[in-house]
Parts: structure tokens; sequence; C-alpha cells
């Protein structure tokens, strides 16, 4: 059975992964796509069990995503999922066990992000409160086979979301056409 698309979004913390999701939901709703968004910090606090942010945690949190994933893509959902998921492995991991992804990597800086920070989540970081915090301890790992890398610091959301938008549109065509 065909798996709907999977538009994993990811990027470091303030990098407007979330903001980006949800407008991409709200656009493809227009487009009559039956579309589920999912948000990394929504759904770690939806788990069973309570994970903490280390790395060996964070490969236990992404094997539950996965799972959810794979339930929602199987009812020919378009499933838009917002996660750091910094590591390549990760991601490719989740190629692997998921069909039909369309990867999309957030770039934007340390500095810039920490700007945007509401939670104040760098804050925490830079003083030692997060013993793996993507950007501050750990590097965030561009994909080598992403298929679209948004520059989110040099383009604004309204730029950035078109960029996004038109490519994803041309991807869900070349889907459906398939």
């Amino acid at each position: 059975m065909k798996m709907a698309p999977v538009i994993w979004i990811s990027g470091t913390s303030a990098s407007g992964k979330t903001t980006m999701g949800l407008m991409l939901k709200n656009s493809l709703c227009k487009l009559k796509y039956d579309t589920t968004f999912l948000d990394g910090d929504l759904l770690r606090k939806q788990l069973p069990k309570k994970y903490g942010h280390s790395i060996k945690d964070r490969y236990e949190i992404l094997n539950e995503y996965i799972k959810i994933i794979k339930k929602e893509a199987s009812i020919r959902t378009v499933v838009i999922v917002a996660t750091i998921s910094h590591k390549k492995d990760m991601r490719l991991k989740a190629r692997k066990l998921l069909d039909n992804i369309f990867e999309i990597n957030l770039r934007c800086s340390t500095s810039e992000c920490a700007k945007r920070d509401y939670k104040k989540q760098y804050v925490r970081a830079i003083s030692g409160d997060f013993a793996c915090f993507p950007g501050i301890t750990e590097e965030y790992e561009f994909s080598d086979s992403a298929e679209l890398i948004l520059d989110t610091e040099k383009n604004n959301i309204s730029q950035s979301f078109d960029i996004l938008y038109e490519n994803i549109k041309k991807y869900l065509k070349t889907f459906n056409n398939n």
C-alpha cells in the first residue's frame, strides 16, 4: 500500500519549523489535501514515556515519532513533521523507515535563533542547563540528500514560505501523478 507523503521540516530551535509547518498545513488544507501537522514539542508531550534531551533519548523519540507518522501516512494523510532531528543519520533512518519523504532543512544562525527564542531555551543552553542542545552543544548536520534547504535568516518568513510552498506543490503534483 502506497503511503501518503511525509514532509519533514528540521532545524535548530527557533529556526521556523513550527511556523512554516503550520502555514503549510493551512495552505494545503485550502487545496483540499487531508493534512496532519505533527510538532516535535507537542508530540513529545503525548508519548507514553517521559524523555530527556540526551542523544540517546532523542533517538528513542525518533523511533516513537516514526511509528506515529507511519500510522498517519497509512491513512493517506499528508503528514507534516516539524522536529529538530539535528543528526543526518536521524533523518536517514526516517527515510529508510518511511516512504515518500520530502526533507527540508532550515538554516538559521545560532545568534538569530537566540533572538527569536521566546521560550528562552538558548539562554538556558548557554548557561549549561542542557547537555545536548543543537546549535549550542551539538552541531546541526545538514543533509546531503535534503530536497530543500531554506535560509530562514536571509529570507523572511513570507519569502521562506513562498519557496517552501512552491516546492511542495510541485512535489505533491508529481506524487499524485505516480
